[in-house]
């Protein structure tokens, strides 16, 4: 498939081709053609208050589209804002798999692990599916729910065993201490994170992935050591 007219509002549906035999229905997209956006733009149009708005952009792209503009999201790319958001919805329903199972499973997996024992093994074991989990997200086209499940998985395990494991290498009056500093380490690197993370996100022209991922799975190899 291709656009016809590449400097034109297209509603944000690819064309098929002509030499393309497939029928295709714009009004009706199959998704046998992706919905995309025109390389350029060159529109006057009179806004909500009367006042001309000028679209004149060249070499446009997906950071040039302004959904909650009237003109992009009920106009020149419709498909294409109404099919972000849908993938914006299902994307934050599936983020939230790691979360719930943090949730929801460390009462259960605590008693299992106190059974086991072999804490330390366990985290070094889960640090080493998290890497494994980051570098599938960052690499392969691996269905994202089964990543996310194993993430899940694996960091409510790991957070349950390492846990209690202060208790038992520190001397009996130092606990709390000990609580206290892995509570300030943790904290620390909650403020840190978000602020590597967004300038990997700026370096990487906006996109999460692969350099995000990979920078999440050097983290998980970490944990590993």
């Amino acid at each position: 498939c291709q656009i016809p007219h590449p400097d034109q509002c297209t509603l944000g549906t690819l064309q098929p081709d002509p030499s393309f035999n497939k029928p295709f229905n714009a009004a009706n997209n199959d998704h046998s053609c992706p919905f995309v956006l025109p390389t350029s733009l060159n529109v006057t149009r009179l806004g909500q208050k009367g006042k001309q708005q000028s679209f004149a952009i060249q070499n446009l792209s997906r950071l040039d589209v302004d959904c909650s503009d009237r003109f992009w999201a009920d106009g020149c790319t419709k498909d294409y804002c109404h099919t972000l958001k849908d993938a914006s919805e299902k994307a934050g329903a599936v983020m939230s798999i790691p979360f719930v199972l943090l949730a929801v499973l460390p009462p259960f997996l605590d008693r299992v692990i106190a059974q086991i024992g072999r804490r330390v093994t366990i985290s070094a074991i889960c640090s080493a599916v998290l890497f494994l989990v980051h570098i599938c997200l960052a690499l392969t086209s691996i269905s994202p729910i089964v990543l996310l499940v194993a993430q899940g998985l694996a960091a409510a395990t790991y957070v349950t065993a390492i846990g209690p494991i202060a208790s038992m290498v520190v001397p009996r009056e130092g606990p709390g201490t000990a609580f206290g500093v892995m509570l300030s380490l943790q904290n620390f690197l909650y403020a840190i994170f978000p602020l590597v993370v967004g300038v990997i996100h700026e370096l990487s022209r906006d996109r999460f992935i692969p350099n995000v991922e990979i920078f999440f799975s050097f983290c998980g190899f970490l944990g590993t050591l």
